[in-house]
C-alpha cells in the first residue's frame, strides 16, 4: 500500500514537472509570437508608408505630365500663330512689291 502511494506521488510529481515544463514552453512560444507580431506590425507600417510614398510620386508625375502637356499645347498654339504671322508678313511683302511695281 505504501508502495502504491509512493508510486502515485511520483507519478503526480512527474505530472507537475510536465505541467511546469509545458507552461514554460507555452510562455516561450507566446513570447516568440509577441516578437513576431511586433515585427509584422513594423513591416506592415513600413509597407503602408512605402505604398503611400509611391502613390504620391505617381500623383506628382501625373501632375507634371499634365503640366508638360499643357505647356506643349501652348507652344503648339504659339507656333501656329507665329507661322500665321510669317505667312501674313510674306503676303504683305509680296503686296508691297506689287504696289511698288505699279
Amino acid at each position: 500500500m505504501l508502495e502504491e502511494r509512493a508510486a502515485r506521488e511520483r507519478a503526480l510529481q512527474d505530472l507537475f514537472a510536465q505541467e511546469t515544463s509545458l507552461q514554460q514552453t507555452l510562455n516561450e512560444v507566446n513570447a516568440t509570437l509577441d516578437i513576431q507580431d511586433s515585427e509584422l506590425s513594423k513591416l506592415t507600417e513600413a509597407v503602408r508608408i512605402k505604398k503611400e510614398d509611391m502613390l504620391n510620386r505617381i500623383d506628382n508625375k501625373k501632375l507634371r505630365i499634365a503640366n508638360l502637356q499643357e505647356t506643349l499645347r501652348e507652344l503648339q498654339r504659339e507656333e501656329t500663330r507665329t507661322a500665321s504671322y510669317r505667312i501674313r508678313a510674306a503676303e504683305c511683302r509680296a503686296l508691297r512689291k506689287q504696289i511698288t511695281r505699279l
